[in-house]
C-alpha cells in the first residue's frame, strides 16, 4: 500500500519554501537599509487595548511579522490546559481586529521572569524579535512592570515602542494626514524614521506624510540641523518633509502647537539607571501628551541606525 505521507501536499511545499526562504536570508548580511520587524507585542493583562494590535500591525508594514504574547502566572502541571484556553480566548480576540498576527501564551511560575527567556527562544534561524511594542500601563497594569520588560529589553538588544493615547481611537482609512517625528538627537532618529515609513506602507495610510521637526536655538544652529536631517533622509531613501524651529520656548510647548493635529507621533526615549528616574521621565511624558494624537515613544538597540 502507497504511503500517505507525501510532500506533494500544500502545506509540505509552503514548509519547504520557508525552510529555503530562512535559509537564504541567513546568507545575507543586515543592513539598516533593508531593516524589516520582527515584531513581538508584549501583552499586559486584560485592560490592553485593541487599537496597541491594530497599530502593532501598520508598524509591521507590508513585510513584517507581527506576534502577541501572553504570560499567564501557574503551574507547569496545567499548562497545556491554560495555554490553550487562553490561545482560544485570543484567536477569538484578534480573529477580526488583526487577524494576521501570530498568537503565542506562555505559562511559568513566575510570568515576569519568563519573558527574558521567550523573547531569546522566540527564534527561528535569523528572524529573531528586534522590537517589541507595549502599551503605557494603565489602571490595570503597574508601572514596575513595564519598567523591568524595558529593561530586560535594553538587556537583550531589543528595541521598543511604548503606545499611549491609542485607547478608542479611530485608525486612518485612506485619509490625507501627517506623522510627526520629534528628533532630539541621533539615537533614535532612524527607528523612528523606518517605523513611520512602515505606516505610510500599510493602503490605509498611504495618503499620510512623513515630517521631520527638530528645535533651534539660533540661525546657526538650525542650517545645521536641516543639513544633519537631509542627510539623513538622502541615506535613507525615504520621502520625508523637514521642518525646524528656532525658538527658545519649552520643547513641549513647541511639540503641543506643531503636533496637535497629527496622525501620530513619535518621540525617543532612552532608559535611565535608576527606575524612579524613568517613572518620573514617563510620567511627565503622559501628561505632556494628554489630548495629544497617538504617540510612540521610541528606544533603540541601535540595529536599525541608517547613520552607522
Amino acid at each position: 500500500m502507497k504511503s500517505d505521507f507525501a510532500d506533494t501536499n500544500d502545506r509540505s511545499q509552503l514548509y519547504a519554501k520557508v525552510r529555503h526562504s530562512l535559509l537564504q536570508l541567513s546568507r545575507l548580511p543586515a543592513d539598516p537599509r533593508h531593516w524589516r520587524p520582527h515584531l513581538v507585542v508584549l501583552a499586559q493583562g486584560l485592560g490592553e487595548p485593541l487599537q496597541l494590535l491594530e497599530y502593532a500591525v501598520l508598524l509591521g508594514g507590508l513585510h513584517g511579522i507581527v506576534s502577541r504574547v501572553g504570560f499567564l502566572q501557574g503551574s507547569l502541571k496545567d499548562a497545556a490546559a491554560r495555554r490553550h484556553a487562553e490561545l482560544a480566548r485570543v484567536e477569538q480576540l484578534t480573529a477580526e481586529r488583526a487577524p494576521s498576527i501570530f498568537n503565542e501564551v506562555i505559562v511559568a511560575p513566575d510570568a515576569e521572569a519568563a519573558v527574558p527567556v521567550f523573547l531569546q527562544a522566540h527564534a527561528l534561524g535569523p528572524l529573531k524579535p528586534n522590537l517589541a511594542v507595549l502599551a503605557y500601563p494603565g489602571d490595570t497594569v503597574p508601572t514596575g512592570t513595564l519598567i523591568g520588560r524595558l529593561r530586560a529589553l535594553v538587556g537583550l538588544e531589543i528595541s521598543c515602542v511604548v503606545l499611549l493615547n491609542i485607547a478608542g481611537r479611530r485608525l486612518l482609512h485612506n485619509e490625507p494626514g501627517r506623522i510627526d517625528i520629534w528628533w532630539r538627537g541621533f539615537a533614535n532618529g532612524s527607528l523612528m524614521l523606518i517605523l513611520a515609513h512602515m505606516l505610510t506602507l500599510n493602503p490605509s495610510w498611504r495618503k499620510v506624510r512623513v515630517r521631520i521637526l527638530r528645535i533651534a536655538r539660533t540661525e546657526a544652529e538650525r542650517q545645521n540641523a536641516h543639513d544633519e536631517l537631509k542627510h539623513l533622509i538622502e541615506v535613507s531613501r525615504i520621502d520625508a518633509e523637514i521642518r525646524i524651529l528656532v525658538s527658545t520656548d519649552p520643547f513641549t510647548h513647541a511639540m503641543r502647537k506643531e503636533s496637535r493635529d497629527a496622525a501620530a507621533l513619535f518621540l525617543g526615549f532612552v532608559l535611565p539607571d535608576e527606575s524612579q528616574a524613568l517613572v518620573t521621565s514617563f510620567e511627565s511624558t503622559a501628561r505632556a501628551l494628554e489630548g495629544m494624537p497617538p504617540a510612540f515613544l521610541t528606544c533603540t538597540s541601535g540595529a536599525a541606525d541608517l547613520l552607522a
